[in-house]
This record gives C-alpha cells, sequence and structure tokens, in this order.
C-alpha cells in the first residue's frame, strides 16, 4: 500500500468505541453520532434527514437527499437512495427529537445546517 492510499484510507471506529462516544455525547451530537454508527449514511446524508424520512412504526430511515455547504442535493448516485433497517432505540431517540426539532435541530429541515454553523463558529 503506497503513502497515499494510507492516507486516504477512512477512520473506522469499532462497536464499543462507538458506544462510548455515543454515551458521552449529548444533545443533537448524541442522535447525530448514533444515527451515524447505525446507518453508516456520509455526513452530507445525515445533515440532509428530515422527520419525514424516518419510519417509526418499521424501524426504517430512508435515505433520500443529501446537503453540500448548506444547500439540498439528491445523494451521491441512485443507488445512494437507500432504506436502512435501524433498531428501535435510534427509532425512539429521533422520535424525541422530532417533537422538539426546532429546539435540537435534528431531525429537521433545521438539523441540515446546525453542525455545520456549530463548527464554524
Amino acid at each position: 500500500m503506497s503513502v497515499r492510499e494510507e492516507q486516504e484510507e477512512a477512520v473506522c471506529y469499532t462497536p464499543e468505541e462507538m458506544g462510548r462516544i455515543i454515551a458521552q455525547a449529548q444533545g443533537m451530537w448524541r442522535v447525530l453520532f448514533a444515527t451515524a454508527a447505525e446507518t453508516g449514511a456520509r455526513a452530507g446524508e445525515l445533515y440532509g434527514l428530515e422527520v419525514a424520512d424516518v419510519d417509526f412504526v418499521r424501524n426504517i430511515v430512508h435515505v433520500r437527499r443529501s446537503v453540500w455547504e448548506g444547500q439540498r442535493q439528491s445523494t451521491k448516485s441512485r443507488n445512494a437512495n437507500r432504506a436502512i433497517d435501524v433498531q428501535p432505540s435510534l427509532v425512539a431517540m429521533l422520535k424525541i427529537i422530532s417533537t422538539d426539532a426546532k429546539k435540537v435541530g435534528i431531525p429537521s429541515k433545521e438539523w441540515k445546517t446546525a453542525p455545520q454553523q456549530q463548527r464554524a463558529s
């Protein structure tokens, strides 16, 4: 493997590491990290999630769009649109957040910009 290939290799956390990260995170960050870990969605796909993308009855998260530089767009490819089975515990977390989306910002239209705004400050 070349040096460039080593540099481009993504960092992957073990399930135990992700569990610790999620357990220590608070508020919208906890939901964001839990959703990322459970779905494997890209950052832009996570920011593009809306309440309507969560099937609270069947425990499914639908990835239908992405956000790049604050702008809503389609996913990277047709195959990137997908329905992901998730654990009931994540759906419960998303349900709680969705009832107070304006305060917390996830998952709602406000979610798309909340993490980016905080990162810039």
